[in-house]
């Protein structure tokens, strides 16, 4: 377990070498000599292992936080001819952050086997606990480990994680003021450069009690009805942004969640 998997073809030499699962094959090995290859392949093959390496998978919508056991969908990794054959108990490992379950099954017979795919296997998993916040981990696939940039873990080790909590807004529960544009200030004609920073910290002004803690989506309808140009950021997101044709529309609205947290204008 835990070596790397790879073939050669050399010459008349038809070489097969399945490994970290510790199969190969030879057709006519004939005179050619790769003998630092083979002693290689067969001194990390003997002794024989009492397990093969397996991937798991599972059904992300049968978790949640409350969650104290699950089904595996088990699958040998290396090539059986498409029999998953035994899964042996798992090695469980509870970290704070993660849950890392590694699957194993009973050992291939000796020679090639061919790889149509293998079987999954249903395999109850018994945690003793909730799985809360933490991801569930293939611990075969972890970064670091022989098979992680294998074919096998090409999707990464994470079997089902928490899904994103919702931000904490800290929000009054109404705005300050009734939705009034009639109150915003409206640009000049001829609305020299000099006078667009505080225009804008006007609308700032006039806009803030009647936007913050609101329904995004109808306020920013109305903004825009209303001539505005309204670009929505969310709050972890938020930037400043620069303007060079310094239009005097321009607002940018910062969410947090579906509630409007501020208003700028840009």
């Amino acid at each position: 377990m835990g070596r790397v998997a790879f073939a050669v073809v050399v010459g008349n030499a038809d070489v097969v070498v399945d490994f970290p699962w510790c199969r190969f094959g030879s057709a006519d090995v004939g005179r050619t000599v790769v003998a630092a290859l083979f002693v290689a392949v067969l001194a990390s093959c003997s002794g024989g292992s009492n397990t093969d390496p397996a991937i798991w998978s599972v059904e992300p919508d049968a978790i949640d936080a409350t969650t104290t056991g699950f089904t595996a969908l088990v699958t040998r990794a290396g090539c059986n001819g498409g029999d998953t054959g035994e899964v042996r108990e798992p090695s469980i490992s509870l970290g704070k952050s993660e849950i890392e379950v590694t699957f194993e099954v009973e050992p291939a017979p000796d020679g090639y086997q061919l790889c149509p795919g293998n079987d999954a296997v249903a395999v109850v998993v018994d945690l003793g606990e909730p799985i809360g916040d933490r991801a569930l981990i293939d611990g075969l696939c972890v970064e670091g480990r022989a098979a992680a940039t294998t074919g096998v873990c090409s999707g990464g080790p994470v079997r089902w994680e928490p899904p994103p909590q919702p931000p904490v807004c800290d929000l009054p529960t109404a705005p300050a003021a009734q939705f009034d544009l009639s109150l915003v200030p409206i640009a000049p004609p001829e609305r020299p450069s000099s006078e667009r920073d505080a225009f804008g910290q006007a609308v700032v002004d006039a806009l803030t009690p009647m936007v913050v803690g609101a329904d995004a989506s109808p306020t920013v309808a109305q903004l825009r009805a209303d001539g505005w140009t309204v670009t929505i950021v969310e709050s972890s997101a938020a930037t400043t942004t620069v303007t060079p044709d310094l239009l005097w529309s321009r607002l940018v609205v910062t969410l947090c969640g579906d509630r409007i947290e501020a208003v700028s204008f840009d």
